[in-house]
Order: C-alpha cells, then structure tokens, then sequence
C-alpha cells in the first residue's frame, strides 16, 4: 500500500504538504487520510477536507507539524504554558528521569547516524558535531 495515497496526519502535516508536487491537488490527491497523530484531531479533518474538498489552499496553513497550531511558540500546547522554556536547573534534571538518566550515563550518543559527539552536560549544556548549545 502507498503510503502517499493512503496516508496518515504526521505524514501529511510534517512532509507532504511541503512537497511542491505531493501538496498539489492538480498532481495528488490521496485515496484516504487516517487523523491519528495529533490531538486536535476533528479540527484538523475540517482543515483536510477543506484543503481537498473545498479547495481552499490555505486550509492546513494554520498547523503545526506536530501539536497544536503555527503559532511561533511553545504555549497552548499540551502541558506548556509558556512561549519560553527556561533551562532546567540541577535539581530539575534530578526530577527529570530522562535527563538524570542521560547525565548518568555519561556516554557519548549519535544523531541520526551521524558518528557520535553529542555529549548531554550537567546544567543542560550540550556539545554535538554541529556546536554547543542546551537540552
């Protein structure tokens, strides 16, 4: 089964309709669209059929990739309330498990296959092949 004719949400909204030839209803349009990978899911089938149904080329615009909408930030969405997240201090990566659990391993960690180099640091400094920065 194509997974461009019979797609689903995150597929959609994070590659095809950056896609010059797939985000055109002159050249594709899919069979089916399974909206199971966002939240917002009815909001987003309104947006989908008026996209392909109604022609309506700005009717995806408004979503983000993931959750929620372009808004340029971080709040209204799921749990954050705040356009800015302020780094964790050492106690929060102690609440973190995830993060204690990085510190902890003290390992050095690959991206995407890209040979190592990614260091997690206390204090949420983080050094990578591509610069310093924080986690």
């Amino acid at each position: 089964m194509n997974y461009m004719c019979f797609l689903n949400t995150k597929f959609l909204f994070k590659h095809m309709r950056s896609d010059a030839a797939l985000a055109d209803r002159s050249r594709h349009v899919p069979v089916s669209c399974h909206v199971n990978y966002h939240p917002e899911k009815e909001a987003r089938m309104v947006s989908i059929k008026a996209f392909y149904h109604g022609g309506d080329d700005a009717a995806l615009k408004p979503w983000n990739g993931g959750e929620g909408r372009n808004t340029g930030g971080c709040s209204g969405k799921v749990g954050v309330n705040t356009d800015r997240m302020p780094p964790l201090g050492d106690k929060g990566y102690k609440d973190f498990k995830l993060g204690d659990s990085l510190l902890a391993a003290n390992e050095e960690w690959s991206w995407s296959g890209e040979g190592g180099g990614v260091h997690f640091r206390a204090g949420g400094a983080l050094s990578s092949p591509w610069g310093e920065g924080t986690w």
